[in-house]
């Protein structure tokens, strides 16, 4: 974990020094502004002897969309300032006399403001995703559905439990069943993924234009990415952003199988290959702890091993090392995909 502290008072810089955890690297610097927002930073922790306005200006530039959260120490107390922190949760404000008293623990705070930067970013992430009328879909070896979100179910007057467990053929006439089979599904397992306009079934039998982006998973399963062409253009643009932006996001995702043994990833996005340094068809079949290493906490291991273990969803952070062995805190969000039957089909991951 890298934090990043810009304050003046030496007995407080001590205070920080010694309330965070051994494992983090404390980099001290001038000003706010030398800091970018896509910085390989976990935190930043500063004082109030800056300018109000000139400080709130920079803290809202570096913590926008949660790209990194701060820690406020005040000298005296600052009731604008506090009252600013409390509309951003990826902040949180504190004052010298609860760091020094031991009433606030700053490494407890850094973890805090970090596990809630985590989660507002992958709220950002999949609300990018499943805005609008999207549908996504988990399909199985099989063609069975494992997980639909509720926009991909209304696109055919069904609910989430009236999909999942059938079979994808259910969906599409006959005619388009047999496209699927001859030029679609055919043209996925070649390319890894097919873009394009099908027909497809309402739950009463009326046929309508959708949208439909496929992915390949490394099980054998799909992902499906849908749309109700009402307005074709723009819809059909539309999709294809989304499905870019699931596979371009900042954050790295990726889906794994524990059917499979050894719970390997069969399906990671171009953000996971930016923030490890690894392509894609590098990591597809593998499990994620090949991006562990030397100085990797056993616990933090240990934690993601038993969450898993148990099918619940785990937010952590781990020492991991990129593809050239640069270390980096990795905070990742786990959370288990459930099929009909009740069991975990996938995990999905963000980080």
């Amino acid at each position: 974990m890298v934090v990043l502290f810009c304050i003046e008072d030496e007995k407080l810089v001590d205070c920080i020094y010694t309330g965070l955890d051994a494992q983090c690297e404390l980099i001290r610097v001038d000003n706010l502004s030398t800091i970018e927002r896509d910085a390989d930073v976990s935190c930043v922790i500063v004082d109030d002897t800056f300018d109000r306005t000139a400080l709130i200006t920079q803290l809202e530039r570096i913590t926008a969309g949660a790209e990194i959260p701060s820690i406020i120490i005040s000298y005296n107390g600052d009731d604008q300032l506090a009252g600013w922190a409390s509309q951003h949760p990826q902040c949180y404000y504190t004052t010298k006399q609860l760091l020094q008293s031991g009433e606030h623990n700053i490494d407890s705070l850094v973890d805090e403001v970090t596990t809630v930067s985590q989660k507002l970013q992958s709220q950002d992430a999949m609300a990018a995703i499943g805005a609008a009328d999207e549908g996504i879909a988990i399909l199985d070896g099989e063609g069975i559905y494992t997980y639909v979100n509720q926009a991909y179910a209304s696109s055919y007057d069904q609910t989430q439990g009236t999909v999942i467990g059938t079979h994808w053929q259910s969906r599409y006439p006959t005619d388009e069943i047999q496209r699927f089979h001859t030029n679609i599904l055919s043209a996925v397992d070649e390319t890894g993924s097919w873009n394009g306009t099908v027909t497809a079934l309402r739950d009463g039998g009326k046929t309508f234009p959708e949208a439909l982006s496929i992915t390949n998973l490394d099980d054998g399963g799909y992902v499906f990415i849908s749309r109700d062409m009402s307005n074709r253009v723009q819809q059909q643009t539309e999709l294809q952003v989304k499905d870019k932006a699931m596979n371009e996001a900042n954050v790295g995702m990726v889906l794994t199988d524990p059917k499979q043994p050894d719970n390997p990833i069969v399906y990671a996005n171009t953000g996971f290959s930016r923030m490890t340094g690894y392509a894609t068809e590098n990591v597809i079949g593998r499990n994620c702890r090949f991006l562990q290493g030397e100085k990797t906490d056993q616990k933090s291991v240990a934690s993601i091993r038993d969450a898993v273990a148990a099918g619940e969803p785990i937010v952590t952070e781990i020492y991991n090392y990129r593809a050239d062995g640069t270390p980096f805190w990795n905070r990742i969000q786990i959370d288990p995909i459930f099929g009909p039957d009740g069991s975990v089909t996938h995990f999905f991951g963000l980080q």
